[in-house]
């Protein structure tokens, strides 16, 4: 790792080329938390409409297994704003979407840092779904930001 600017600068950038965590000496992890390596994350955007590209989890998820799911939410929240409660509607993704809750098991929305989390196991093999999260900040606003997955038995 290098360290780049004056070494009495109020302002250091760390660029890490291996693309590695960054921890204190006490091996805390600096910086916001990363999922866990059996989550599967993607990002919001900013715009959230025409143009946008898909957001789209992968692989896909076979009905068998447990993990958590979740949307981070860094890219859309201005810093300084905390994600005081989340919440997640399960839909087909089909025109017109249909709810599809009573497919999947889910746990209670978790908030970690600038993203929320449900643990999830079930769908049909076969469909694709629309997990719509809808993040709540400390200033009221309110985040719907949609990602997709496909129930499908892996490689």
């Amino acid at each position: 790792m290098t360290a780049i600017g004056p070494a009495n600068s109020w302002t250091r950038i760390v660029v890490d080329p291996a693309a590695a965590a960054l921890a204190d000496p006490a091996n805390f992890i600096v910086g916001q938390p990363q999922p866990l390596s059996r989550d599967r994350v993607v990002w919001a955007l900013p715009l959230n409409g025409v143009g946008a590209p898909a957001k789209r989890y992968y692989p896909d998820h076979p009905s068998t297994e447990l993990c958590y799911f979740g949307l981070d939410f860094s890219c859309v929240i201005p810093y300084g704003v905390d994600i005081v409660s989340g919440t997640l509607e399960i839909f087909t993704n089909a025109s017109p979407p249909v709810a599809a809750d009573g497919d999947w098991t889910a746990q209670p929305v978790e908030v970690r840092g600038r993203a929320i989390y449900a643990l999830l196991t079930g769908g049909v093999t076969g469909t694709d779904y629309q997990l719509r999260f809808t993040a709540t900040d400390s200033m009221g606003s309110v985040w719907p930001r949609t990602a997709l997955i496909l129930c499908a038995e892996t490689s």
